[in-house]
């Protein structure tokens, strides 16, 4: 695990049924798969890959050793907190707090209406 935020990127549908998360290392990306299952006010969360996945192979695992992309105790930047590894994340004293980055553009956030209106909609979901 390494200190900072693990996102590098996220998208949330118009909808708001679905999103993309890039993540900073497999590791954190192995965690945050973790999540499938976990309720979310009231609906189960599904974590899965893209359709376009192709597994990481031993020659780009010894390519990536020692750059931090990896994530893997010993690796650049990365910082052993509890041996938590491969078991992820422990979600069993999870809340119910939710942050979701870039939800609203520049334009949104300077109109009070659609601040509220957004506000309200997140809310009742």
């Amino acid at each position: 695990v390494k200190p900072g935020d693990p996102v590098i990127d996220s998208f949330l549908s118009t909808d708001g049924k679905f999103g993309f998360v890039e993540m900073r290392t497999v590791a954190e990306a192995n965690n945050a798969l973790a999540m499938t299952g976990i309720d979310c006010f009231g609906r189960p969360i599904r974590c899965g890959r893209p359709a376009d996945y192709a597994p990481i192979t031993p020659d780009l695992i010894q390519q990536c050793e020692g750059t931090g992309i990896l994530g893997t105790p010993g690796d650049a930047g990365v910082v052993d907190f509890g041996g938590m590894g491969a078991a992820g994340p422990d979600v069993s004293a999870a809340t119910s707090v939710v942050v979701i980055n870039h939800m609203m553009s520049e334009a949104e956030l300077g109109d009070e209406e659609e601040c509220k209106e957004i506000a309200e909609e997140t809310v009742d979901k």
